[in-house]
């Protein structure tokens, strides 16, 4: 039970993070599944290096 309820308050951590950067405006928007997919792998691409 103490396992879950970590794992639950690890999740609602992050939940609180990403809320808190929504409304500091520190988001990106996508007009399109391959704009999100070209993006992720940019990404993937430099923490590579």
């Amino acid at each position: 039970m103490r396992k879950r309820e970590t794992k639950i308050a690890k999740l609602r951590a992050l939940i609180k993070e990403g809320q808190d950067d929504i409304d500091m405006g520190r988001l990106l928007s996508f007009n399109s599944a391959d704009e999100l997919t070209a993006f992720i792998l940019q990404e993937a691409a430099a923490t590579d290096n």
